[in-house]
């Protein structure tokens, strides 16, 4: 009798490829329409108010960088994408992304009594800006301190927003990319390594001044990471961002984190 063993596992294996490739190409589609004039997001994001006005239910304003695009046409997000935006940054009137004018333009028209922010920012200076930093000021700040800076920044703006009387949580920054391509041509960019122990440091102290301030956290790298720091494969949309597989983690954390007070879209 002939084994046919090894050629179900080769067509077995193919399947499985496949499914991925298919997958890979419905998440670089949804990727390509976080622009806020795509007609198709805008009448879906238009269709999520109404019902949410309709049923009093709560929406969750995602507010952030890139990484944003993982909550595109889902319920019950709503996508405000600010581009180049630095969580170091995020509240400088004279930044480059504008992000304070844009973000406090976004806060202006939220329903402060029904909805929910999620502030997504802190990535690329993991990522990029804190290793450039400390090099450029020839070391003489800290890492450590380069973080506790941007995180200080961060959670400033952070305070104010909640202390506006909006709901407020924060996502924990994406696991570092095992990339080694200086994308961008810094003259200074730290190794994958390096990487990962910056945005797991960011990550903590993050996740620890959120618990001291009682603002909800939204700890993705303690699913989506490895143990070394870097994206699992399965969370994966590219080098950098993740794949729509966080979507239920998040929501479901956020609404255990409002459950005494919000039903959501």
């Amino acid at each position: 009798m002939r084994n046919d063993f090894p050629e179900k596992l080769k067509v077995a294996l193919r399947n499985e490829l496949n499914k991925r490739r298919v997958f890979e190409r419905i998440e670089i589609f949804r990727s390509n329409i976080t622009e806020f004039k795509f007609p198709v997001r805008l009448l879906y994001e238009l269709l999520l108010k109404i019902r949410a006005r309709l049923f009093n239910l709560s929406l969750i304003h995602v507010i952030g960088d890139s990484h944003v695009k993982s909550y595109v046409m889902k319920s019950p997000f709503i996508v405000h994408h600010i581009y180049e935006a630095t969580a170091h940054n995020i509240d400088k009137i004279n930044s480059s992304s504008r992000s304070k004018q844009q973000i406090d333009d976004i806060i202006s028209r939220l329903d402060r009594k029904r909805d929910v922010v999620l502030m997504v920012f802190g990535e690329i200076d993991a990522r990029i800006h804190i290793y450039y930093q400390h090099e450029k000021q020839g070391k003489k700040k800290s890492i450590n301190q380069l973080i506790d800076d941007t995180v200080a920044d961060y959670m400033g703006k952070i305070a104010r927003i909640k202390d506006s009387g909006i709901d407020t949580c924060v996502y924990g920054i994406t696991p570092a990319s095992r990339m080694k391509e200086n994308t961008f041509n810094y003259p200074f960019y730290g190794t994958p390594d390096q990487r990962s122990r910056i945005s797991r440091s960011f990550n903590e102290k993050l996740k620890n001044d959120c618990q001291r301030r009682h603002i909800p956290f939204i700890d993705i790298q303690s699913v989506a990471a490895t143990e070394d720091g870097f994206i699992k494969d399965e969370y994966r949309l590219d080098e950098i961002h993740l794949n729509t597989r966080i979507v239920p983690f998040t929501r479901n954390a956020i609404e255990k984190a409002f459950e005494q007070k919000r039903k959501f879209a």
